[in-house]
């Protein structure tokens, strides 16, 4: 997915050097006095239109527009957060979230089971019996 925020005109630190660096001389380094003691070259202060053209004007933004993006951005990375979640998570096979899940479900059924043994006198074995009979899957003869 990609980030609400980059829909407008990014004013972060980085994207401001990255733009000056791209606006600069071909040259990594700015050229150094010969000698140590040298005065530096004078650098005259550019004006509005001299300003390179590949720069661009940070544009005001207002605080509703503002709170807008926060709100998508926030919106944005809470799904991604989610998303995360639910992919790390194993549904099927041996986990140990399943196996727990599992024993205390066997648990239940031998409680049910015990329970109702002691309320009718019929064993466990004999309950199983009566509800494939009941249910038509296997004829025993209760």
């Amino acid at each position: 997915p990609r980030c609400p925020a980059a829909t407008m005109a990014c004013t972060c630190a980085a994207s401001r050097a990255a733009a000056s660096r791209s606006a600069g001389a071909s040259s990594s380094r700015p050229s150094r006095p010969a000698r140590r003691g040298a005065p530096l070259p004078q650098r005259r202060a550019a004006t509005r239109a001299e300003a390179p053209a590949t720069q661009t004007q940070a544009t005001a933004i207002s605080f509703e527009e503002q709170r807008r993006i926060a709100k998508a951005m926030t919106q944005y990375y809470e799904d991604l957060k989610i998303e995360a979640e639910v992919e790390g998570k194993v549904g099927l096979g041996w986990t140990e979230d399943n196996e727990i899940l599992n024993g205390r479900w066997a648990m239940m059924g031998f409680l049910i089971g015990g329970i109702t043994e002691y309320a009718t006198g019929f064993s466990f074995t004999d309950q199983v019996a009566i509800t494939l009979s009941n249910l038509g899957i296997l004829e025993t003869g209760f």
